[in-house]
């Protein structure tokens, strides 16, 4: 009997309950992760877009901007936007972030536009590295002068390259213009519609005159 008392207090000694902690007890560890989605020419912020970290999903807002909780680790941040080129980065979420997310357009930009006489000359960039534009009727120009509005498709203008992203175009538009609306398409149907206004001169006999932009996605 005694031995029986000793082999039972040993057993449980040795054996007892068992240690039911473990790590994937512990809390998960969150940081905040917050960022600045903008145009990578030209540095505007982009309103509602879809960031994904992680599984988690956010949508920026009217300033570009997005914030999240997620939890610590290895975390990708990605964006799909019809316009944009897909954008990945991966991130190390040990402290709490600020990320700058840039997207490079898909269509092209007109980037500097001025008038001269009865012309209009534009730079343009695209940033797939080769003149995607859709020449013929899906990208064009209208130019207004009061009531007068000229249309005129990017199959006439007159084309001279930079680099190998940017372009130099000029168009004849048979007559002075106050405002010139471009729309340019690429060969994938991404379309980018850009607006550029003569502004008046600052006094009276002066004769320059800077241009408005007015981009738009």
């Amino acid at each position: 009997m005694r031995w029986h008392r000793l082999l039972l207090l040993g057993l449980a000694g040795c054996g007892g309950a068992a240690d039911t902690s473990s790590q994937n007890d512990l809390p998960v560890q969150t940081f905040t992760v917050t960022g600045l989605v903008r145009d990578s020419v030209l540095g505007s912020p982009l309103a509602g877009i879809r960031v994904l970290v992680g599984d988690s999903a956010v949508i920026t807002d009217a300033a570009g901007r997005f914030t999240t909780i997620y939890r610590g680790g290895r975390t990708s941040i990605i964006v799909n936007d019809g316009l944009y080129e897909p954008y990945l980065a991966n991130h190390d979420l040990v402290r709490n972030i600020d990320v700058i997310l840039e997207l490079a357009g898909q269509a092209p930009y007109v980037i500097g536009c001025g008038f001269s006489g009865d012309s209009v000359t534009a730079t343009m960039l695209d940033l797939q590295g080769r003149k995607t534009i859709n020449r013929r009727a899906a990208s064009y120009l209208l130019a207004r002068s009061g009531p007068a509005i000229i249309q005129n498709d990017a199959y006439s203008w007159h084309w001279n390259p930079i680099d190998n992203i940017t372009w130099r175009t000029n168009v004849p538009l048979g007559g002075p213009a106050d405002s010139v609306d471009w729309t340019l398409e690429d060969g994938d149907g991404n379309t980018r519609f850009t607006r550029c206004v003569k502004q008046p001169p600052p006094c009276q006999g002066c004769a320059s005159r800077p241009v408005a932009m007015h981009p738009g996605r």
